[in-house]
């Protein structure tokens, strides 16, 4: 109603001054004229579309929070090329502006738009040209100190940060003092901060941004770079206090699961107390269907919870169901495999260290934090650990060669008598499933260690009905081996012919049917239609 009401009016009054002007030829009269038109019409409708796409580019913003979150919303460089053509269009009324009402006082702000417009539009050099231009040629104080404003981020945006410094450092000294410049500048200042990681300089900057912050999305979103700020520099009060105001301000779920997580982050990382009544929280978290797509990381700070108290048979468990969880997340898999392999490797297992540093390095994404780093660390670890075991098996063998006959002799046939009964469960199954199944089982190898009886039907099942899928074990650790028993030879066959050479947990599977002799034979493993056989080996 407030609308139809302002176009009348807007309406009468045109009708008004037009007539008057073509009466008196008043300018005074011509000039208003031409101004009101400027803006209520060309610029308005200019202005309507550029915000529409903003929020566009605000709604596929794509947030990564196991880093600090970017403070301005303005989504992927693909993200920017599919709203060009709205740009254009938006940039076409502008330039109306500027063509048919050359005298009008809102050309400078057409000008600002078209420069927008560009800057969303992933054209970061053609804005800074045009921002300068407007800089150059209009003397409005509030126009030439937003246009600097936007020269400055178009250099953030295209990381180059000392430039943007360098203009920052201008604007400064700029006289201009409205709220929403002075607003806009910390704001945009603290996010050229954080990128250079000057973390302490961008949360004073950010601080001073949230006076008279009035749009809601960058007020949650500032408040939650806060509480990632002071919870990196370890001041977990103040952390807490920002991610708790990101919850009063309504902000989206996948914010407020962040904020949540980030408080229990704090007060695990702290070690102080409450961390009973956090687990607590992160469990009921679990009950919450909301919370599926985040279980993994659920899981990985209820393990930090755990290691933090010295519970580490817990904390074990629930990093282990992290690293399951986190099937579609390479950047949480990759961290919770990272902890398991620093963490066996503190504890001497190398064996098993090896084993989650090949996983993390075969999963690692590139812009991964310290990527390169990992992956030398794994190389040299590896070899560390390789000759850890050799020096080990030298050892034994020394300790052997001082023993007198009799006594070496007896620990040989001891030896001998303990590896045969290790293997002859894995013997009595092969040879029992070889003659009594019916091409309803496959025999899996090449496992990672990582993968239990679980992991391993989860990886099959949607290939046919499976009664059951076993890992094999010795001594409490995998073989490396297992079998997945089917129901038909054709979903046996379907599986080796879409699984073979598959990855499961960084590992290549190799597949056979398990009636058929090793890959040595290589007639046979070449033909796993051989009559009589339906059952497929993956090793």
């Amino acid at each position: 109603m407030r609308t139809t009401k302002y176009i009348a009016i807007v309406l009468l009054l045109s009708c008004t001054i037009q007539a008057s002007a073509q009466k008196n030829e008043d300018k005074w009269l011509k000039r208003n004229w031409n101004d009101m038109i400027a803006r209520f019409n060309i610029y308005f409708n200019a202005t309507q579309k550029l915000l529409i796409a903003e929020d566009n580019l605000a709604s596929k913003q794509k947030d990564n929070f196991n880093e600090v979150i970017d403070l301005f919303p303005y989504g992927a460089e693909e993200d920017a090329k599919a709203i060009r053509p709205a740009m254009e269009e938006t940039m076409k009324k502008a330039s109306k502006v500027i063509q048919k009402k050359p005298l009008s006082k809102w050309v400078d702000d057409s000008y600002f738009i078209i420069g927008q417009t560009q800057f969303f539009s992933g054209d970061y050099f053609a804005a800074r040209e045009t921002f300068q231009f407007i800089n150059a040629n209009y003397p409005d104080p509030r126009i030439q100190a937003m246009s600097q404003l936007w020269v400055m981020k178009t250099y953030i945006q295209q990381e180059k940060y000392d430039d943007g410094e360098a203009i920052f450092g201008l604007l400064q000294k700029n006289k201009y003092d409205g709220k929403d410049f002075k607003t806009q500048l910390n704001l945009a200042a603290g996010d050229l901060m954080v990128k250079q990681d000057k973390y302490a300089l961008a949360i004073k900057l950010l601080t001073k941004g949230l006076n008279n912050l009035r749009d809601r999305t960058l007020k949650y979103r500032t408040y939650f770079i806060l509480g990632q700020l002071y919870l990196d520099g370890k001041e977990y009060a103040k952390a807490n206090e920002n991610f708790i105001k990101v919850l009063k301000l309504n902000a989206p779920y996948e914010y407020v699961f962040q904020a949540n997580l980030g408080m229990a982050k704090s007060t695990a990382e702290s070690g102080g107390q409450g961390s009973q009544k956090t687990a607590k929280f992160l469990k009921r978290m679990l009950d919450d269907d909301k919370n599926l797509e985040y279980f993994d990381q659920i899981y990985f700070e209820l393990a930090k919870l755990e290691f933090n108290i010295n519970n580490e048979k817990l904390g074990l468990e629930y990093m282990k169901k992290s690293a399951v969880s986190a099937s579609n997340n390479s950047e949480q898999q990759t961290r919770t495999y990272l902890f398991l392999a620093d963490y066996f490797f503190g504890k001497r297992d190398y064996n098993k260290a090896q084993a989650y540093y090949d996983s993390t390095v075969a999963i690692i994404p590139a812009k991964f934090e310290n990527a390169d780093k990992i992956i030398a660390k794994h190389s040299i670890l590896s070899k560390l650990i390789e000759n850890i075991e050799t020096i080990r098996t030298q050892d034994s063998l020394l300790d052997l060669s001082v023993l007198d006959r009799d006594v070496l002799d007896r620990k040989i046939n001891e030896y001998i008598e303990k590896e045969a009964e290790q293997e002859a469960p894995a013997k009595v199954h092969h040879a029992e499933h070889t003659e009594n199944t019916a091409g309803s089982e496959l025999f899996v190898g090449n496992l990672s260690w990582n993968i239990g009886d679980d992991e391993l039907f989860s990886h099959f099942e949607s290939y046919g009905t499976i009664s059951r899928a076993k890992v094999l074990m010795r001594d409490g650790r995998s073989q490396g081996i297992g079998f997945v028993e089917f129901a038909s030879n054709a979903e046996a066959q379907k599986a080796l012919d879409e699984l073979n050479e598959s990855q499961l947990d960084g590992r290549d599977l190799r597949i056979r049917f398990s009636s058929e002799k090793p890959p040595n034979d290589r007639k046979r493993e070449a033909n796993p239609d051989a009559e009589g056989s339906q059952t497929i080996f993956i090793g």
